[in-house]
C-alpha cells in the first residue's frame, strides 16, 4: 500500500498503473528458491508444483527518485522531499514489510539500477 500511496501522492500529472500477472520463469530467475517469500508456517502444506507467484509492477509518471536518494528510502521515517515534511509523515518501506520481505524488496530495487 505504501508504494501505491506514494505513487498517487507524488504523481501530479499523468498516471499511476498497477500491473498484476503470474510470474514466469524469467521473472523468478533473479531469486533463489530460499529467497522467495513463502509463509514459513504454511510452506509444507502446499506442494512445490502447486505454488504460484504473482508479479506486481507499479508504474507512474511521478517525480521519480534520484540515485542518491534510492538507498535512503529504506531508512525509517525518511522523507525524500524535505518540502513535504510538514505535509507528510513517512514510516519508510521497512515499517511496511517484515524483515525477509524488506530484504527482498531491497535486492529487487538494486536490480533496477
Amino acid at each position: 500500500m505504501n508504494i501505491i500511496s506514494n505513487a498517487i501522492k507524488y504523481t501530479k500529472k499523468g498516471y499511476v498503473r498497477v500491473n498484476c500477472d503470474l510470474a514466469n520463469d524469467e521473472d523468478l530467475k533473479s531469486f533463489d528458491n530460499h529467497e522467495i517469500m513463502i509463509d514459513e508456517h504454511n510452506e509444507n502444506m502446499i506442494p512445490q508444483d502447486q505454488k504460484i507467484f504473482v508479479k506486481l509492477e507499479f508504474i507512474d509518471t511521478g517525480c521519480g527518485i534520484s540515485q542518491e536518494q534510492i538507498q535512503k528510502i529504506f531508512q525509517p521515517y525518511h522523507i525524500i522531499d524535505e518540502h513535504q515534511q510538514n505535509e507528510d509523515f513517512s514510516l519508510g518501506f521497512e515499517q511496511y514489510f517484515n524483515h525477509s520481505e524488506y530484504e527482498q524488496v531491497k535486492r529487487w530495487w538494486k536490480q533496477l539500477d
